[in-house]
């Protein structure tokens, strides 16, 4: 999946690289964008829980046991906050976390990747 994203900082059809407007390239390791992106996509969804009309739950885990759990939470506007071990360090597997997932500590993003 890496690749086809990297894939974008070659040269377009017409031979000519394709860059930001800060002049690097698209797709390149100094994006943090893609970073972000890259960071995701290593994650597959295993399971997903309507706990409520307002809350759910979405368990992902990597092919190493690594866990992603993204809690979304629309009850005052819309809320997507994440646990992972880097804010659960206790919680050592994704069995773990999904059976503890609401009493999970969350939080956004950038701090758990």
């Amino acid at each position: 999946m890496a690749d086809t994203l990297k894939s974008v900082s070659t040269p377009d059809v017409h031979g000519q690289p394709v860059i930001n407007p800060d002049g690097t390239n698209i797709g390149s390791s100094s994006d943090s964008s893609l970073q972000k992106i890259s960071a995701t996509l290593r994650f597959a969804t295993n399971n997903i829980d309507e706990a409520s009309e307002t809350l759910i739950y979405i368990g992902k885990e990597d092919k190493d046991g690594a866990y992603l759990i993204k809690k979304i939470d629309t009850s005052s506007g819309t809320v997507i906050t994440f646990a992972t071990i880097v804010n659960n360090v206790a919680v050592t597997t994704y069995a773990s976390a999904w059976s503890s997932r609401a009493s999970l500590s969350y939080t956004n993003f950038a701090a758990v990747m």
